[in-house]
Order: structure tokens, then C-alpha cells, then sequence
């Protein structure tokens, strides 16, 4: 009795152990479950934040490319070529329709051009602006990004671009640029998705766009802890709504703004939840498993007469404990067929008992796929990878066919059973509903979804620069299909426009700060270029090492084109294509400071044609017209690439010829040119014959400012006026200076 006893109390001991032991790993599962799905939540937060970083990144560098054209603009060509620039780049048909706003102001806060969708706007001060203050105490160039302001008369909230100008080192006011709130809003535009929200922050942490109820959110403030840094994950309480949640930070590169992606922490924990039922599985029936296990040998001692009767019991109760379990229990034969189901396989295959398995699953509605849907390569996997060649069946599900029903995702596998003779007896088949596991997949490809449906090009590679994955826009935009560009290095894009050292420099870049950004020229497969606003991002691993570069592309080919037409409209003579006197005193600057760093020697020649009148009055407008333009033609050929011929009057013409390296040079040229309009021109109205008298100034030695070269040219040319026409003159050398 006493040796029973001791028995019973071991197997006892050995029953509480096991129990133990399987909830502590059911419990140690959950907390595993728990942690990646916070982990994964984290990561994909992480990767949504960054994209729509970049993404916002690229509208607000277009408008500082903006902000710094327009400097340029006001710099070279003066007020009046800058209030056309502002006029067409507020409209909002152009650059996207991104920028609705743009003005001057002078020095003293007032505007002096000021543009809104196109139109101009009435004059206002802005001297107690923030942003204003700022230059005007420190006139250095750079950009500042405002909070959302909200507009008085439009009632709409704006975000102004501002930077400097300066006249002879001095603060002389400011340019900025404005993007209405609703333009920055469409950056969030995301799929639906349970729980998730994408937040746009100023530089002073101000809701500029939200994704979810973003309307009544704006301008308010959003203070993120003071030691996060970018690309970190962490729960947040948001004050404005009350909702935890996990959330992962990333700058807007360059300009000081944050977007905050976030799930909902009610969402991660009801995943959670549902995971951990399943863990608790086991254990739970593990317990009612042994407890009455015990409590039967426990009888059996006592009970000798009854053991048959109490193993049948056990063996009933095991059956029980079979036929509540969630997951599905098949038993087939060697032959295919169903032999036994649990009540968990028969409410997916119902009524199939003795029926062939193939057989049964297509009565059933489900079909045999792979893990992304696909149709399975063998037709009957079960008696082909199982029953025949023995071995484990894995990977492979049973999908739901009937659209009219709920879609489920069955996990299946299957493991062969041999009789005692070592012969494949038959196979046991497993089912688990794995449809929520399943669209957890789907959400891992939904990153990828996004990608694929944003407007701008997104380019990703390896460490090498091989090309990984593009979206559908970077197809759209480069003319190459996906397979054509998978595999290949990044490069197969470029065009001839930039040389080794641009590349080098990008590298560079890439390479110390882990980033770059700008304008880059490059060419479709069908060899038209195509020109991008630009940003590389390298991605590291725990290491510190680059994985990958995220490259994402905005096509800004029409804005380009524009801008080059606009300059081309204030820098040359509409009736000849020639420079305009405007684009000739800019580049006879630019030789004057080269000169004076490089003691280079340059010409200026004045250039009067001689008879021109006569032609004119007599045979009218359009006959002048056309010497003029058959003159230039015939001063141009005569020319070398770099010189510049301007049209600066009526028959008037000037010429600079830098980097010559004596005087006579320029007389060759002025020879030349005589020889050439010397000859007759062919007009609709017959033949007629005209001259030209030419003045000539070199720098350094009949002048080193642009006046006194100007004036030392036109003494010369008034010169060959006055002794005869059709011929050139010199102008005297400058009296030596004593030293």
C-alpha cells in the first residue's frame, strides 16, 4: 500500500510540474506575442514616417528651389522680371498647384509685390512678423518655415517659405512663398486602415495636417518629448485627442518639421489578445487532460477491477478534449480517403467522411494555394508529397472560393503514419484558422501598396546601388518596365548632363551625412531627358552599415522648361534672338571680375550700321526688320561661341569678346565683321547695301569699370563715324599712371 502511495504521490508531483511548466510557456508565449507585435507595429511606424517625410520633403524643397529662383531672378534681372516669376509661380495650375502665394517686401516690412493664386493682392505690412524680425536682426541667407498661419479674409491656413534679401550686405527685406494647409494634407492621403494616424508638425510643433480629424486640429500645439530623436519609436498619450499610442518620429529633412506616425494602442492590445487565446490553448487543455488523468490512476490503484472500464473512460474524455479543440483533426487512409474528422474539420469540410480529400475540399468551397493566393504547383500535394513519398507537407493553404462567404485562410499540414510493416499507412491532417495571421501578411505588403500608388517616383537598391524594387511611377516617369530595371544599377537613368565630379559629390554626401538632395537631368529609355527633384536616403541596419538607398523623384521637367522660357523672355532681343542689353551688362560684369582675379584681357566693341535709315524709310518696318535679322545672323557666324552679341537699340549692336590675348585679336574680328555686312543682302524687295562702323575698348587698357569701357567704345565708334563710316577705330590707351 505504502509503495502505491509513493507512486501516487510522484506521478502526482510529475502532473503538477507538467502543468506548471506548460502555463509559464504558454504565459512566456504571450509575452513574446505581445513584444513582436509591438516591435512590428514600431518598425512599420518607422518606415511610414520616413516615407511621408520624403514625401513632404519634396514639396517644401520645391519651394525653397522656388524661393531661391526668385532671389536670383531679383538679384540679375530686377523687380519687374521678379513680379512675372511671382505671377506665374502663384498660380495654382503651375508646380503642381502647391504654391497659391508669393510677395516681396522692402526693408521696412511693407509689401511690394505681392501675388495669390495668380492675381495681385493689395500691399500689407508684415513688420511684426516673426519671421520678418528674424532677418532683420540676422540678414543671413537661409530659410525659415512659419507655423501654420491662418488667413484673415480667406479664413485658410497657409505655411510661408522666407528668405532674405540683401542690397550691398544690408537686410533689404524678404521673399516668401506660401502653401495652403489643405495642399500639405494630401501628403497624409493613406489607405484605411483601423486605428492608424499621420501627423504633419511645424518647427515649433504646431499641427500643420492630420490624417484623421486634421480640419480642427490645426495650429495646435503638440509637444513631443524633449529627447526624442529621429527615427525612434515610443507610446505617446496624445493631449489633443486622449489616445495612446505607438509612434515613430522622422524629420522632414531640412526644414525642422516632424511627421509622427501612430497606431492606436486599444488596437495593438485587442491584436494582442486575440493571439494570446491561442497560446493559452495548450496548457488549458493540458490541465483537463491530466487532472482527470490523475484522478483515473489514482482510482485505478483502489480499482483494480475497473481499470478497462476507467481506460475506456480516458480514452473517451481524450476523445472529447480531440473534439474541442479549435484546430481541425483529419485522419485519411493510404488511398486519399477521410476516415475521421473532429467537430473543428467538420464544420470546414462538412460530410465527407469516407470521400477522397481532393474530392472533399472542392465540395467544400476551398481551394489548395500558396501563401499569396497562387494556385498550388501539384494538383493532389496530399497523396503526391505525403502518401506517396512520405515526407511532412507544409506551407500550403485552404482558401475560401465563394465570394459570397467570409474569407478564411486555413493553414494546412500534413504528416504520414506508418503501420508496423514500415508502410505509409495514411496521414494525419491538421487545419488552424489562420485568417487574421494572414492579413497581417496583407498589412506587411500594404507598405509596398503605398509606395506603389504614390505620385512620385520611388526608386529602392542594395548597398551596390542595384536596383531592388521601383514603384509605378518610377516606371510611368523613366519609360523602362519593372523587369527591365530590377537587377540593374541605378545609373541605367542617367543622362550625359552631369559629369563624374556631380556624381562624386552625391556620393560624398551619401556617404558622411547619409542624405542627399537635388535637381538631377536624367534620360528615358526612349532617350528624352527628363529632369527630378532628387532625395537619397541611405538606410543602415543595428550596425550602423547602408543596406539600402530609398530614392524618391519628383518630375519637375515643366517647371524647369518654364523657368528657362522666362529667362530666355528677360535676357534676349524678341526680333533677333540676340542678348538684350541687360544680359550683356551681366556677363561684361562677369568679365570685369574675372579680369580683375585672373588679369585676363577682354574687348567691347560697339557696333553702328551705316545707310540702315534709308532702307528703313524707304522700304518700310518689316524691310528693317528683316536687315536686322539677316545682320545678326551674318555678325554671329562671325563670332566664337563664347563671345557675346547683344542688340542694344535700333540698329545698334554690341559685342564682348572676353578672354582675347592681345588687341589685334579684336580687330581681326572687327575686319571680319566688316566683310560680312559688306556684303549684299537679299530682301523680298530687292537688294540693298548697308555698313557698319565699330568702336573698340580693351580691358584693361582703355578702362577697367564698365562705364569708362562703355564710353571708351562709343568714342571710338563715334570716331569711325565721323572719318568716313564702314570701318572700325581703337580708343586711345589711358594715360600711364605715375606709380
Amino acid at each position: 500500500m505504502s509503495s502505491r502511495q509513493n507512486t501516487w504521490r510522484q506521478i502526482t508531483r510529475v502532473g503538477i510540474i507538467i502543468v506548471i511548466t506548460a502555463w509559464a510557456i504558454a504565459f512566456w508565449q504571450r509575452h513574446e506575442v505581445e513584444q513582436k507585435l509591438y516591435a512590428d507595429t514600431g518598425l512599420r511606424m518607422q518606415a511610414m514616417a520616413e516615407t511621408y517625410a520624403s514625401h513632404a520633403g519634396l514639396s517644401m524643397a520645391i519651394a525653397d528651389e522656388s524661393l531661391k529662383r526668385l532671389q536670383d531672378i531679383l538679384q540679375h534681372d530686377g523687380e519687374e522680371a521678379f513680379g512675372l516669376a511671382a505671377r506665374f509661380m502663384s498660380r495654382t495650375d503651375t508646380l503642381g498647384g502647391a504654391i497659391n502665394r508669393v510677395a516681396l517686401t522692402d526693408a521696412h516690412g511693407r509689401t511690394r509685390h505681392a501675388y495669390q493664386d495668380g492675381m495681385m493682392v493689395a500691399s500689407a505690412d508684415v513688420s511684426g512678423r516673426d519671421y520678418f524680425k528674424a532677418f532683420r536682426d540676422d540678414p543671413s541667407d537661409r530659410i525659415v518655415v512659419t507655423e501654420p498661419i491662418l488667413g484673415k479674409a480667406s479664413g485658410k491656413w497657409i505655411v510661408l517659405f522666407v528668405r532674405p534679401i540683401r542690397s550691398d550686405g544690408k537686410f533689404a527685406g524678404v521673399i516668401f512663398v506660401g502653401i495652403g494647409v489643405e495642399k500639405l494634407s494630401q501628403l497624409l492621403s493613406i489607405p484605411k486602415e483601423k486605428g492608424l494616424l499621420i501627423t504633419l508638425l511645424s518647427p515649433g510643433n504646431h499641427v500643420v495636417a492630420r490624417s484623421v480629424a486634421g480640419e480642427q486640429m490645426i495650429g495646435r500645439e503638440l509637444q513631443l518629448p524633449p529627447d526624442t530623436a529621429d527615427g525612434t519609436t515610443f507610446d505617446m498619450l496624445n493631449p489633443l485627442d486622449g489616445v495612446t499610442r505607438r509612434v515613430a518620429v522622422s524629420r522632414v529633412p531640412d526644414w525642422g518639421m516632424h511627421v509622427i506616425a501612430g497606431m492606436d494602442d486599444a488596437v495593438i492590445r485587442n491584436e494582442v489578445n486575440e493571439q494570446a487565446r491561442m497560446t493559452l490553448l495548450p496548457p488549458l487543455l493540458l490541465s483537463l487532460l491530466l487532472l482527470p488523468a490523475a484522478f483515473v490512476i489514482r482510482r485505478a490503484f483502489h480499482h483494480q477491477k475497473k481499470a478497462e472500464h476507467e481506460r475506456n473512460l480516458e480514452a473517451a474524455r481524450s476523445q472529447t478534449v480531440l473534439e474541442g479543440m479549435s484546430e481541425g483533426v483529419l485522419l485519411v487512409d493510404a488511398q486519399g480517403r477521410i476516415i475521421f474528422s473532429n467537430e473543428a474539420a467538420t464544420r470546414w469540410i462538412p460530410g465527407q467522411h469516407g470521400a477522397s480529400f481532393t474530392e472533399a475540399i472542392a465540395t467544400s468551397g476551398l481551394a489548395l494555394t500558396t501563401e499569396d493566393g497562387n494556385p498550388y504547383a501539384v494538383e493532389d500535394p496530399l497523396r503526391h508529397v505525403c502518401l506517396e513519398s512520405g515526407q511532412d507537407l507544409d506551407d500550403i493553404w485552404l482558401v475560401e472560393t465563394d465570394p459570397q462567404k467570409q474569407m478564411q485562410w486555413l493553414a494546412m499540414r500534413a504528416r504520414p503514419l506508418s503501420s508496423a510493416e514500415g508502410t505509409i499507412s495514411g496521414a494525419i491532417v491538421t487545419l488552424d484558422n489562420r485568417t487574421d495571421e494572414h492579413e497581417r501578411i496583407a498589412d506587411a505588403e500594404m507598405s509596398r501598396t503605398i509606395l506603389a500608388r504614390m505620385n512620385d517616383a520611388v526608386l529602392i537598391t542594395d548597398a551596390r546601388a542595384d536596383i531592388l524594387m521601383v514603384n509605378r511611377a518610377y516606371v510611368d516617369l523613366s519609360g523602362y518596365s519593372e523587369t527591365e530595371l530590377i537587377g540593374k544599377p541605378a545609373s541605367i537613368v542617367r543622362s550625359e548632363r552631369h559629369d563624374d565630379a556631380f556624381w562624386a559629390a552625391v556620393w560624398q554626401s551619401l556617404t558622411q551625412q547619409k542624405k542627399w538632395s537635388g535637381t538631377v537631368w536624367n534620360q528615358r529609355k526612349d532617350g528624352r531627358e527628363y529632369c527630378v527633384w532628387h532625395i537619397i536616403t541611405a538606410v543602415q541596419d543595428q550596425r550602423g552599415r547602408v543596406v539600402r538607398y530609398v530614392a524618391v523623384s519628383r518630375d519637375i521637367t515643366e517647371q524647369q522648361e518654364n523657368e528657362a522660357e522666362l529667362w530666355q523672355r528677360a535676357n534676349s532681343d524678341p526680333l533677333t534672338g540676340l542678348a538684350n542689353r541687360c544680359c550683356f551688362n551681366d556677363r561684361l560684369t562677369q568679365s570685369l571680375e574675372a579680369s580683375a582675379r585672373h588679369q585676363q584681357t577682354f574687348a567691347v566693341l560697339y557696333l553702328d550700321l551705316d545707310r540702315f535709315k534709308p532702307v528703313n524709310d524707304a522700304l518700310g518696318h518689316a524691310a528693317g526688320d528683316e536687315v536686322l535679322r539677316q545682320v545678326a545672323r551674318r555678325l554671329q557666324a562671325s563670332l566664337r561661341s563664347e563671345d557675346t552679341l547683344a542688340r542694344i537699340g535700333g540698329d545698334e549692336f554690341a559685342l564682348l569678346m572676353p578672354r582675347i590675348a592681345l588687341a589685334q585679336d579684336a580687330v581681326v574680328v572687327a575686319t571680319k565683321i566688316l566683310a560680312a555686312i559688306n556684303t549684299p543682302l537679299e530682301l523680298f524687295a530687292g537688294t540693298v547695301n548697308v555698313g557698319v562702323s565699330i568702336g573698340i575698348a580693351v580691358c584693361p587698357a582703355h578702362g577697367n569699370t564698365a562705364t569708362s569701357l562703355l564710353a571708351a567704345a562709343d568714342s571710338a565708334l563715334y570716331v569711325a563715324k565721323s572719318e568716313g563710316r564702314n570701318t572700325w577705330r581703337m580708343a586711345p590707351d589711358l594715360p600711364a599712371q605715375e606709380p
